[in-house]
């Protein structure tokens, strides 16, 4: 694999699929107007409108005059088929992908350019994604978000660090990828997003496992840090059931439906649902704890593999 020149001057393309969220998509990119861009580079950001039917278009040229921003429509349902047509229309040498709903540090291209600088092999990257409180929680909700963090989108850590294979190790609010390989077959899945009303989990991490599987070498970025926002209805216990229940959907994809067994249903899977839901029960207590959300998190997966119909 040729190593990229790290002094080279970079084509940056800030990569954001969006859907519906036309207010929070204007803080975003409100955020983006004060991102400084290192010495000789360039920058563009496009912005994949998933079909919405806001003011998420209105939004975007509004911005026209202070960003160098692009529209795209993407009609087709599923972040998937956004995160296609952005790369399609990108035209960077390195890709950031953003959701529509992160604050980004100021510092945030300069901090990847020395990461880039550091581990000039590598064709991927990532960084923080810190919380961003609609309003500040407690008790449960305050629980749910320090000790879970990936049903946030959340990551913390404080020293850089490779990326391993199989991992969770980058989530979509804040992703880094050389432009080549991300234009090859396969790069994006687009039988993973919300469908029918249903969320099937996990595309941008598929997005780095994939590269990672392909031996490209990726790297955490401890100082590329972003902020990720959480409204009040994404935190708490019916959210994380919500998020854990979608997760459970994609193993659809991992491992195929559950095996039929007597009378072509799957009583294993079931039981093993039964199983973690009454242990969950169990481990319940009128104060948070680990082992009972451990519980409920896996009830939830069993569930979510079981009642999936999308595939």
């Amino acid at each position: 694999m040729n190593s990229p020149n790290p002094e080279a001057p970079i084509r940056w393309s800030v990569l954001i699929p969006t859907w519906n969220r036309a207010d929070i998509l204007a803080r975003t990119l409100e955020g983006l107007e004060a991102l400084r861009l290192p010495e000789g580079d360039e920058l563009e950001v496009l912005v994949c409108d998933n079909n919405s039917n806001d003011r998420t278009r209105q939004v975007v040229e509004e911005c026209a005059d202070r960003l160098p921003v692009r529209y795209l429509h993407e009609p087709r349902q599923g972040k998937g088929y956004a995160l296609v047509q952005l790369i399609a229309e990108a035209r960077g040498n390195w890709l950031l992908f953003l959701d529509d709903d992160v604050l980004v540090d100021p510092g945030l291209l300069a901090a990847y350019r020395r990461g880039m600088a550091r581990y000039p092999e590598a064709k991927l990257f990532g960084g923080p994604i810190h919380p961003w409180l609609e309003r500040p929680v407690s008790g449960t909700r305050a629980f749910l978000i320090e000790h879970y963090h990936g049903v946030h989108a959340l990551l913390k850590f404080d020293e850089d660090r490779r990326m391993v294979e199989g991992k969770v190790e980058a989530y979509g609010p804040n992703m880094l990828f050389e432009a080549s390989i991300m234009r090859q077959p396969e790069s994006v899945r687009t039988d993973i997003g919300m469908f029918q009303g249903k969320r099937v989990s996990g595309v941008d991490v598929a997005m780095v496992n994939h590269q990672l599987g392909k031996g490209y070498e990726g790297w955490l970025i401890h100082d590329a840090v972003v902020k990720h926002y959480i409204p009040l209805k994404r935190t708490g216990v019916r959210y994380f059931c919500r998020w854990n229940t979608g997760w459970g959907r994609a193993w659809v994809f991992k491992r195929g439906r559950p095996e039929p067994g007597r009378w072509g249903v799957p009583w294993w899977a079931w039981r093993e649902f039964a199983r973690r839901a009454a242990r969950a029960t169990m481990d319940w207590r009128p104060w948070p704890t680990k082992d009972f959300y451990d519980r409920l998190a896996e009830a939830c997966h069993f569930w979510g593999w079981l009642t999936q119909t999308v595939q």
